[in-house]
């Protein structure tokens, strides 16, 4: 990247570390989310879902098109939910308690009902266990509540085990996540996160340990777990890892691999409450890493923290834990979490607060068990009414042409798109991204049920030709940042050479050869005002074919030809233009003019069915800031809006939250800008990016060929993955550009 934003793939392998101590260093720590769990929950719980059978589907299916209450859970924990709640949310679940039942997974969980007469009154409460999720998406899993459906499974106490009694401490670890700053240049997190914890230089970095109860004359030591992620190329990073003030090693991580140490550390040096955990970079200010994940697993005397206590204990032993401040006092195993078992527990005085005995079931292996008093009852982050859906289970009746994806925020544009497509004869379906989530996920957010939903639009009766999702993604779904939640639909993030970053066609990519199978388009609204503005944009059109000398120009756009020869490409691409376009063709060859920005202003503001920009970019700029998001905002030619063809960098690069690319502001220009832009959300070099353009002139100018089927053709062209991949369409993909 030189002094003028102006980005080149050749020279990336030293951008990548530069962008990397960008990306570590210009983020604010301060807008954060820790990841920990409540104070007494010391063993580590499932922290995604586990593989579901084909019977937890089929029952889901079932759930998604019923009445129900979608309760969410962000916290592991026992949690109460009033009748009156409920029915405020919008759902009434009668007044027959027998008929309740619970749902997470497809599976039926067991509650407990708290009626104080015959009838379920407003009072009256149900109660059950929940965990919480952690994933790039989500940190809720959904439990589902359902009236007169299920076998309205009920707690029954276990009998535990043995009477063999554990005294003394246990094994109890805390585990803190931070995470506040986004590295896309980390390619090998798969599907986990790309947000990590406090970055780590020469200036020391702390964050605290909390401990409670600990056994300070414990026979063995309590263990330190450091993983550290490598931030910068070609170095060693080398860590100082301090706690409390006191060496406990140094950790040496190579480039930017990602990797975990522990240490042994004495219960002496752990003190109750906070405990500071100080990280040191050694090898100079070109050694940049991140915390991304602290454990520290230490013995915990048997008492409860706050009125709650969850530990692996052996099975078969009787145990009691002393220090709860009430005796209304309940035991569970949570072994297995989707199938949480009540056990029995003796609730006696014991100087001053309460104790607890209970026994672990069976003969073997650990168990987790979860105690608590009536001080730590949950309520859920929140509650929502499903609105029944059944896309799936009644394939065989759906058809349609276009299928639009979107946010129930965005619920009006939505029907104003469909009213314009059917009106041009296509069948035309608005499909609720929540009802996606609700029939292939379970309720729980995620890219992939989108994909797993679109693969099963092509058994419908009549399978869709194009998608268009209604509403923006974020590299930020979970709102770390505190910048806004604007992941309404979500994309997929996908590794590429130098990022990890937006890849719309991945959702109809079923194959996974980077093309996708079925046309796909964005319009990244995040305001239903937003929305309203882009509907109106790219019906705009409907009403006839883009008439005028306007109508028959192209404005080829070449960058300096420093790296690579960007205006010969331009002027074989002109070549390939329709004849009636060639004499409207304009030229513009930013090495060979002193007002680059000027020639390329007045040529977008005079109108153009076509503008083609070739060379060098970033996210918001063409070549060295000759033209930007901000003159794309300004540009006044009304409804003479051009398809933009972004052959570069970055310019799609629309799920950001720092930037506004320049795709979306074309898209967003009140006087004029674009009916369509076309470009990538990463790096790449230019040689497939021109084969690709080549291909798309092929079949963009025929009037039967949409612009969504043009591109998957252009796709083809290429065997450049990263090219395939972020190459999104910020437009409508049924758009035909002639007719």
């Amino acid at each position: 990247m030189n002094a003028n934003g102006n980005t080149c793939p050749r020279q990336l392998p030293l951008l990548a570390a530069a962008l990397m101590v960008l990306s570590l260093s210009a983020l604010d720590s301060s807008a954060a989310i820790l990841v920990q769990a409540d104070s007494g929950i010391g063993a580590l719980r499932p922290a995604t879902m586990a593989p579901a059978t084909s019977a937890q589907y089929a029952a889901q299916l079932k759930l998604a098109a019923d009445d129900a209450l979608e309760i969410f859970v962000i916290r592991e924990g026992w949690y109460r939910i009033a009748k009156a709640q409920m029915v405020a949310a919008g759902f009434d679940p009668g007044t027959n308690a027998k008929q309740l039942s619970l749902f997470c997974q497809g599976v039926e969980q067991p509650i407990v009902v708290n009626t104080a007469g015959k009838d379920f009154q407003a009072n009256d409460t149900v109660e059950f266990y929940g965990l919480g999720l952690d994933t790039p998406a989500t940190g809720a899993r959904t439990y589902w509540l359902r009236a007169g459906k299920g076998t309205g499974k009920r707690f029954a106490t276990g009998t535990g085990g043995s009477a063999a009694a554990l005294t003394g401490s246990v094994p109890f670890t805390y585990q803190r996540i931070d995470r506040s700053v986004w590295v896309p240049q980390l390619l090998d997190t798969g599907d986990g996160e790309n947000f990590f914890g406090p970055v780590i230089t020469p200036d020391p970095v702390s964050q605290e340990l909390t401990v409670a109860h600990h056994d300070a004359a414990a026979a063995t030591d309590a263990t330190l777990e450091a993983t550290i992620r490598g931030g910068t190329e070609n170095i060693d990073h080398l860590v100082r890892v301090e706690l409390n003030g006191q060496l406990v090693g140094v950790a040496t991580v190579p480039n930017t691999q990602q990797l975990t140490f522990t240490y042994a550390v004495s219960h002496n040096l752990l003190a109750s409450g906070a405990n500071t955990l100080t990280l040191t970079a050694l090898n100079g200010w070109d050694d940049i890493s991140t915390l991304a994940v602290a454990r520290l697993t230490y013995r915990h005397l048997l008492v409860a923290d706050d009125g709650l206590l969850e530990v692996d204990l052996p099975a078969g032993r009787q145990v009691t834990i002393r220090g709860y401040p009430n005796g209304t006092i309940r035991a569970l195993d949570v072994t297995d979490p989707l199938a949480p078992q009540a056990l029995a527990v003796t609730v006696a005085a014991d100087a001053g607060s309460f104790k607890a005995t209970l026994s672990t079931p069976g003969s073997a292996g650990a168990r987790t068990v979860l105690v608590f008093s009536a001080n730590r009852v949950l309520a859920p982050s929140a509650l929502q009414v499903n609105q029944p859906s059944g896309w799936t289970s009644r394939a065989n009746q759906v058809r349609a042409d276009l299928v639009i994806v979107t946010n129930r925020a965005f619920a009006d544009a939505a029907a104003s798109l469909r009213a314009a497509r059917v009106a041009q004869g296509l069948e035309t379906v608005v499909v609720d991204v929540d009802d996606i989530y609700d029939e292939m996920n379970f309720g729980v957010r995620s890219p992939e049920a989108m994909r797993r939903f679109l693969a099963a639009t092509r058994d419908w009766k009549k399978a869709p030709g194009s998608v268009i999702l209604l509403g923006d993604a974020s590299i930020d779904p979970r709102n770390y940042l505190e910048m806004g939640a604007f992941d309404f639909v979500p994309t997929k993030l996908v590794p590429t050479l130098y990022l990890k970053t937006a890849a719309d066609g991945w959702l109809t990519d079923f194959d996974n050869d980077g093309v996708e199978d079925i046309p796909i388009g964005r319009l990244p609204a995040r305001t239903a005002g937003e929305a309203a503005a882009l509907v109106a944009r790219v019906t705009a059109r409907d009403s006839g074919a883009p008439a005028g000398d306007w109508s028959k120009t192209a404005v080829m756009i070449a960058d300096v030809p420093e790296t690579w020869d960007f205006p010969a490409a331009a002027s074989a691409l002109a070549a390939q233009l329709p004849a009636d376009m060639r004499p409207f063709t304009k030229s513009i060859s930013i090495g060979a003019t002193a007002t680059p920005r000027n020639d390329i202003v007045a040529a977008l503001n005079s109108g153009s069915l076509i503008v083609d920009y070739i060379g060098h970019a970033s996210t918001e700029i063409w070549s060295s800031n000759v033209f930007n998001s901000n003159d794309a905002m300004s540009l006044t030619n009304g409804q003479r809006q051009p398809f933009v063809l972004a052959m570069t960098c970055l310019n799609a690069y629309f799920h950001d939250l720092f930037t506004h690319s320049l795709a979306e502001a074309l898209m967003s220009a009140p006087n004029g800008g674009a009916i369509a832009v076309w470009s990538s959300s990463t790096l790449t070099e230019p040689e497939p990016q021109f084969a690709m353009n080549q291909e798309l002139y092929l079949h963009l100018f025929d009037p039967h060929v949409t612009i969504g089927q043009a591109i998957i053709a252009a796709k083809k062209a290429t065997t450049a993955l990263d090219v395939r991949q972020s190459w999104n369409l910020i437009g409508d993909p049924t758009l035909h550009l002639v007719r």
